[in-house]
């Protein structure tokens, strides 16, 4: 599978290029795309576009459904994820409220977090 971003969507394409699903998860803009090396795509929502305290750090499977998503670390305020990058093969994001956290690949909880702002 291929995946690729345009215009705040995902558009996910089968090997031969056709499209097997584009999309906005849950209907809101997506910022970022990573894909994995085997089912699915890390994906972070727009977190401007959301709640005030937004899970839009999520996992989505080849057919464009949401695998998992990881609530924000800071329940008790407005938090959202605005960054997400790799160490190696661990998957770490950074939240509004200052919070840096790695998340388990496989469920999406944080296996850690450390304030850091």
């Amino acid at each position: 599978m291929r995946y690729e971003l345009v215009d705040g969507r995902i558009v996910i394409r089968a090997e031969d290029g056709t499209v097997r699903w584009q999309g906005r998860p849950e209907g809101y803009p997506v910022k970022a795309l990573s894909p994995l090396p085997r089912d699915g795509a890390i994906v972070l929502l727009d977190y401007m576009a959301g709640p005030k305290n937004f899970a839009n750090l999520l996992r989505v499977r080849e057919d464009g459904t949401v695998a998992w998503r990881v609530d924000p670390p800071d329940a008790s305020g407005n938090d959202a994820f605005v960054e997400f990058r790799w160490d190696l093969d661990e998957l770490i994001a950074n939240s509004w409220s200052g919070y840096l956290v790695r998340i388990d690949l496989e469920t999406g909880s944080i296996k850690d977090r450390a304030f850091v702002k």
